[in-house]
């Protein structure tokens, strides 16, 4: 949980210094992957483990925790943890309650389990994905 807490952090620090179009090469993400990466059932728990962590954390945290935040904030604590992943960005028409007609959504998931972002994730058109893949246990 501590963890989650201070990638959160680091996550919004890295956001408000650079777009996330910088950020996803920087931080290992290969935008033209074919295929998303399989999560080793080996990996699941941990994944879960890590998703649950960065959305309690985000709830109690200080500062704006977007879903952007949160999913980045999961995939550092994933590539540190050697488990591959993709981080989905979509983007979708707002309601009448929402301030703009363009809204936008970010979700991670290992393999075809989702880390993070799943709520409304239905409601977006996927613009881009980023995957990586899982580093060798040593």
């Amino acid at each position: 949980m501590l963890q989650a807490f201070g990638q959160l952090w680091t996550a919004r620090r890295a956001l408000r210094k650079r777009p996330f179009r910088e950020l996803a090469p920087v931080a290992g993400a290969d935008a033209d992957a074919a295929k998303p990466p399989e999560c080793m059932p080996r990996d699941r728990e941990r994944a879960a483990d890590i998703g649950w962590a960065v959305r309690t954390a985000a709830r109690y945290a200080p500062g704006d925790n977007t879903c952007l935040v949160q999913v980045l904030a999961a995939r550092a604590m994933m590539q540190a943890a050697g488990i591959g992943g993709t981080i989905y960005i979509g983007a979708g028409q707002g309601d009448a309650a929402e301030k703009s007609g363009f809204i936008a959504h970010a979700w991670l998931k290992c393999g075809d389990r989702f880390v993070t972002g799943e709520a409304g994730h239905e409601r977006y058109t996927v613009l881009g994905e980023f995957s990586w893949q899982e580093k060798p246990k040593a």
